[in-house]
């Protein structure tokens, strides 16, 4: 669950939680200045979602690239043993 989190939905995420960072103090800012503060109708909400595409598309592609076993070897597939779910793996 947690990595479904990290992989896939925090990266898509994040430009919309920077861009709510900055709407939040451009609003305070605008309040202490006495000048109109700006609309959320009016953010850049396509290159928001680009941005949040390719903060996932490069996370996914970091994540395939650094993880995963050994091409060489035997894979050993999880079997029933003794009572017990013995789970699968590569032998060399």
């Amino acid at each position: 669950m947690i990595r479904t989190l990290l992989v896939r939905i925090l990266p898509f995420l994040v430009p919309v939680i920077l861009f709510a960072l900055w709407y939040y103090l451009a609003r305070r800012r605008a309040g202490k200045a006495g000048v109109a503060a700006p609309s959320w109708r009016e953010a850049p909400w396509g290159w928001i979602a680009l941005s949040g595409l390719l903060v996932l598309a490069l996370g996914l592609a970091f994540f395939r690239l650094s993880t995963g076993a050994s091409p060489e070897g035997t894979y050993v597939p999880p079997k029933y043993e003794d009572g017990r779910i013995i789970p699968g793996h590569v032998e060399p």
